[in-house]
């Protein structure tokens, strides 16, 4: 494997304003659906490692905290909330602790990308 090899692969980090679209971005890139709603939804930095995979059924797979949790397409969105609420909490607080959603997929590049929380003008309570 290349990573093996100790050869750096492509990484495209995603900053902005909360609500601008970033995670919109990475999801066309990706093919996969992450969470969406009202506020701020992207509360820990989710790095995002997309692996090109030549069997036609996705393996995709969540890491935090010391623990690997599968998924699939059907249920991303809601097992990235739930991961995010082990680590950063329930409500709207915000965690430096990352998540990395790691997408075995076929016709995705060998890529990493990096959803940040966004910035916020006006302080979230909750």
């Amino acid at each position: 494997m290349v990573m093996d090899e100790g050869i750096q692969l492509p990484t495209i980090v995603v900053v902005g304003d909360q609500s601008s679209g970033k995670s919109s971005v990475l999801e066309s890139l990706a093919g996969i659906s992450l969470p969406r709603g009202q506020g701020i939804c992207t509360r820990v930095p989710l790095i995002m490692r997309l692996q090109h995979h030549a069997s036609e059924e996705p393996e995709l797979s969540l890491e935090y905290n010391g623990r690997v949790d599968r998924t699939d397409e059907d249920n991303i969105a809601e097992d990235i909330v739930k991961a995010t609420n082990v680590i950063a909490g329930g409500g709207k607080g915000i965690s430096n602790a990352p998540l990395t959603l790691l997408v075995k997929k076929n016709g995705v590049p060998d890529l990493t990308m990096v959803d940040l929380p966004g910035i916020t003008r006006v302080p979230v309570h909750g």
